[in-house]
């Protein structure tokens, strides 16, 4: 099978062909109900990231014998001071992977012209993160944290402060 690499994590090219395909039915059908084609676009944009980010946060990862978690909050951040620099790197990744979710959601949120709830974003950030981490953790394929959680939900902030400087 053909992979594309994302940093260490190879993502077989089926993931690619599949949020694509999932992409396109979910604009295609969203873009039937009556919706501006804008808003038709960015749902399948928004459908085939959310697949991708889905694809390479869990399905790629290979399956562990054991379930692996950190409870601890904030965690990373001693681990940093102690000299984990990587951490860092990790920390503002995990911070980037939602800021796209955040710009992109208020636009499939918005109808007739209101301004989306950016408490409805960043809530639907916090609830994808937090699957995301769930799913690591029953699958065994990955560690589950609430750093995670936490810096994906503030990505997905940030993604909506962006929209809000640009759509304003």
């Amino acid at each position: 099978m053909d992979y594309i690499y994302y940093g260490s994590i190879k993502i077989p090219i089926i993931y690619y062909l599949i949020a694509g395909i999932i992409g396109l039915a979910v604009g295609f059908c969203y873009y039937h109900r009556s919706c501006s084609g804008l808003k038709g676009v960015v749902m399948a944009i928004l459908a085939g990231y959310l697949f991708l980010v889905l694809s390479t946060t869990v399905l790629s990862r290979p399956v562990k014998a054991e379930y692996e978690y950190m409870l601890m909050p904030f965690w990373s951040y001693t681990a940093i001071l102690e000299g984990q620099k990587d951490l860092l790197a990790e920390n503002i990744a995990n911070i980037i992977m939602l800021v796209p979710v955040g710009f992109l959601l208020p636009i499939v949120l918005k109808s007739d012209g209101s301004r989306p709830d950016g408490k409805k974003v960043v809530l639907i950030g916090f609830l994808f993160s937090s699957s995301i981490e769930l799913l690591q953790l029953i699958l065994k394929r990955g560690l589950f944290e609430f750093d995670d959680i936490v810096h994906n939900t503030a990505g997905c902030l940030v993604g909506y402060m962006i929209y809000r400087l640009v759509y304003g």
